[in-house]
């Protein structure tokens, strides 16, 4: 919070001072946890599909939802995510 003088005693402005706050929780973003998001197949040996990796994501925001159609591998069926998004 910008200091302000108790008593005026010359000429003076006060700037206002301004930071993102994205998620609107009241403290800037800079000062909070970021974290990341990623969707992996879970298939070891093979890749059923490329890593998707959301980075940087505040606390509280939407979860980034998977990008392209429900995945796909022969001989089984996609259930969801785990843990559930």
């Amino acid at each position: 919070t910008p200091t302000v003088a108790n008593k005026v005693t010359r000429d003076v402005t006060y700037v206002a001072q301004w930071k993102d706050d994205k998620n609107n929780n009241g403290t800037p973003d800079d000062q909070e946890g970021h974290f990341t998001v990623t969707y992996t197949d879970g298939v070891d040996g093979a890749e059923i599909f490329h890593d998707q990796v959301h980075q940087n994501i505040l606390v509280n925001m939407p979860t980034p939802a998977f990008e392209g159609t429900a995945p796909s591998r022969t001989d089984y069926v996609f259930t969801g995510w785990t843990p559930t998004v």
